[in-house]
């Protein structure tokens, strides 16, 4: 499937420009950790080790700190700067066990989120394709029946983690 605007991840330089232009209250350069780190929270057995020295922009913490005691489930899980100065927003589905559950939350969730990215002054544009993360035992069926849900539209991908890693960080 081919990638409209590819970038590569290069360094969390381009994550911290866009959230250090930021004036939102709680500022969000404070909610940038590992690739890993925001996966091993929802995914505890989750190894992958290769995101260790990745970071990503963590929009569910981000969203939990704002959002005390409301509903807390209107963000991607994180969001990826590339070299080409654009984000990438990322929702991770590594557990799931239906994806017709998921019609129409991601793109919410993904709209949601780019509502936060383009407030910051060095907001450029957010990567397409966005990605949905899947994993698991049905890892090719809930790929294919998530395209199939979605009439093969190309502005969300569904990937494996380690599909996710060759394309966006490995040159």
């Amino acid at each position: 499937m081919p990638v409209k605007n590819r970038g590569i991840y290069t360094s969390k330089d381009c994550i911290e420009t866009w959230a250090n232009s930021c004036s939102q209250q709680p500022s969000p350069r404070n909610y940038i950790y590992s690739i890993e780190t925001i996966l091993h929270k929802d995914y505890k057995k989750l190894s992958c080790t290769e995101f260790s020295d990745k970071y990503a922009w963590d929009a569910d913490a981000y969203e939990i700190a704002c959002k005390k005691g409301t509903k807390r489930d209107e963000t991607v899980d994180f969001v990826v700067g590339l070299e080409n100065g654009q984000l990438l927003m990322v929702e991770a589905k590594l557990d799931v066990e239906n994806v017709t559950n998921l019609k129409g939350e991601v793109e919410r969730k993904i709209s949601h989120t780019k509502s936060i990215l383009v407030t910051s002054l060095h907001f450029k544009s957010c990567a397409t394709p966005s990605v949905v993360l899947f994993g698991g035992k049905n890892l090719e069926r809930n790929i294919r029946r998530y395209r199939n849900m979605r009439n093969n539209k190309t502005d969300i991908v569904p990937m494996s983690l380690s599909d996710f890693y060759k394309r966006y960080f490995v040159d």
